[in-house]
């Protein structure tokens, strides 16, 4: 697995509503409708009918790779990927909560993903990144 680093100053919680009202307007069902018409979110299987109408089903969420509360995190498609709930939930409690919490600024390990991260390829992800983070599950 790869992992990249991120200098990071934490936002203030305004400016993060901000973004996050932002992303839903106008990002998330764009990327979405675009993911589907380019045939990304075929690999999703059944699971990828609802991304014509700008929606995912309830097994996935997008997730932003660097989390809007840093000053890098932003809603540009190339920081959006669709990825298991699963494995969204063990990216931000794991990963990245125990790295940026209690800290004004600092340095952020993220793994690197791929556009659209299925519910197969999550067990992989999984045990790889808590390996390599030394998490137990």
């Amino acid at each position: 697995m790869i992992w990249y680093e991120v200098e990071f100053e934490k936002q203030d919680s305004s400016s993060v509503r901000a973004k996050r009202n932002d992303y839903r307007k106008h990002y998330r069902k764009q990327l979405i409708e675009n993911l589907y018409a380019s045939g990304e979110l075929s690999i999703l299987g059944k699971d990828k009918k609802a991304g014509r109408y700008g929606k995912l089903s309830q097994m996935y969420n997008i997730h932003h790779l660097t989390p809007l509360s840093l000053n890098k995190g932003g809603n540009s498609f190339d920081n959006l990927v669709v990825i298991d709930v699963d494995l969204h939930n063990l990216l931000n409690e794991t990963v990245i909560d125990p790295q940026t919490d209690g800290k004004r600024k600092g340095t952020l390990f993220l793994p690197e993903l791929k556009k659209v991260n299925t519910k197969k390829n999550t067990e992989e992800l999984y045990t790889r990144m808590l390996e390599e983070k030394g998490i137990r599950r």
